[in-house]
């Protein structure tokens, strides 16, 4: 997973060229402050960097945008600001939850982001060769219906003809 930190100035326009190269890379997150405003990812307003960002990553399949349901900056009038703090997921499901802290004394609020660290195991069969005389050796010796009660039974049975 590659995990990159924005913090885009608002006087700076977005590059619609940098947007693509960054998310090249399969499982990437690009969050932070981009300065960027639309409704997709829950901004109440909209600015010049919005269209851009947006319309970069209307044409990207696989682009997700995670952001906390509470507003991400705060106006120098002490009133509600706006989301312009989030998370974009390039093919990446890892995503549990985003929340705002808004504990601190700045305009901005850091966004707490909760990924899901778990590794899911290979669950592919690995190929091995069978022993296809211990096989008939094996098979002549079982009586009757044997029953196999679990999937640890059945994979102690199996390695004693590989």
């Amino acid at each position: 997973m590659i995990i990159i930190a924005i913090n885009k100035p608002s006087e700076k326009r977005i590059q619609e060229k940098d947007l693509e190269t960054i998310l090249q890379e399969s499982n990437t997150q690009i969050g932070g402050d981009l300065n960027s405003k639309h409704p997709a990812w829950g901004s109440r307003s909209t600015n010049p960097n919005d269209r851009i960002v947006y319309k970069t990553l209307s044409k990207i399949t696989g682009v997700n945008f995670y952001r906390p349901e509470d507003y991400t900056t705060i106006l120098e009038n002490g009133t509600q600001g706006d989301v312009i703090n989030f998370l974009i997921g390039y093919r990446t499901k890892k995503i549990q939850s985003t929340q705002t802290l808004n504990h601190l004394l700045s305009d901005h609020f850091p966004v707490i982001i909760t990924m899901n660290t778990h590794q899911q195991q290979n669950t592919r069969n690995k190929r091995t060769k069978t022993d296809w005389i211990k096989f008939q050796y094996i098979s002549h010796k079982i009586s009757g219906q044997p029953t196999l009660e679990n999937p640890t039974k059945i994979d102690e049975e199996a390695q004693k003809i590989e």
